[in-house]
């Protein structure tokens, strides 16, 4: 859906689909929803005129209404604890209240500038613990497409200091991927992986940021995070692309 409304094309049957399926999710507090919640407000935050008026509208109600951390009030199987899953919660928290600064979000009861305030606090302590000690998941084809997600969004949606720490991790991944990439495949180590990862060669979610990034890689349908980095203006440092293939001798 964000591919699509940024390339200027109708939201076709597909996409509405999907756009629904989305919101469907959300409105459920389904697990791993944090994950598509930030694209869907990186979409509504940049196209909510080009949304079916229904949808823009259902849209901006589940922005509204959604549990964007632990301490509000909820009964539900959202995931809070893993690093990836902090991340695309402080994420959305961030740029929810900067889309809506004076609505009161009724499930908190705060204000989308108090939103927008407590994700800040929130966002400098995932960075300075990723900063001081690395990334928990590190390596990881699993995770790193997720930690782009929210990576990704800060670099676009944040400013200052929110943006500039947001893309030093940014490059810092990349170098990762770049030291760890064979042939477009993830390799090493890795801080958490799933047999579905170590299983999957070309097809590992990792491979696409590879192709885009350097040239050398897979595409798939690994596309957590790809339309994000293909429609922002992040680039990878350049050197990275010789890291990936090195030259001969």
């Amino acid at each position: 859906v964000l591919a699509l409304l940024a390339e200027g094309q109708t939201l076709d049957a597909g996409a509405i689909e999907a756009l629904t399926d989305t919101l469907e999710g959300i409105e459920a507090r389904r697990d791993c929803s944090d994950f598509v919640m930030v694209p869907l407000l990186w979409a509504y935050g940049a196209f909510a005129e080009r949304f079916p008026l229904a949808l823009a509208e259902r849209t901006r109600l589940a922005i509204l209404n959604y549990r964007y951390w632990v301490d509000e009030p909820g009964n539900d199987t959202m995931w809070f604890w893993s690093e990836n899953h902090v991340l695309c919660f402080h994420v959305s928290e961030y740029i929810a209240g900067g889309l809506f600064p004076d609505e009161v979000f009724p499930n908190s009861g705060l204000t989308g500038q108090q939103h927008r305030a407590l994700a800040e606090t929130r966002m400098l302590r995932w960075y300075d613990s990723v900063e001081a000690h690395g990334l928990a998941e590190w390596n990881s084809a699993a995770y790193y497409p997720i930690d782009f997600i929210g990576l990704f969004a800060m670099h676009h949606w944040a400013s200052g200091a929110m943006k500039t720490r947001a893309t030093a991790i940014l490059d810092q991944l990349f170098l990762m991927l770049a030291l760890h990439t064979s042939g477009g495949v993830a390799a090493g180590t890795m801080g958490r992986a799933y047999d579905k990862e170590l299983r999957a060669g070309p097809l590992s979610e990792l491979a696409p940021f590879a192709a885009v990034a350097f040239g050398t890689g897979w595409l798939n349908d690994g596309v957590a995070a790809l339309p994000q980095f293909c429609i922002s203006d992040y680039a990878p440092p350049d050197h990275l692309a010789l890291i990936a293939q090195p030259a001969d001798g």
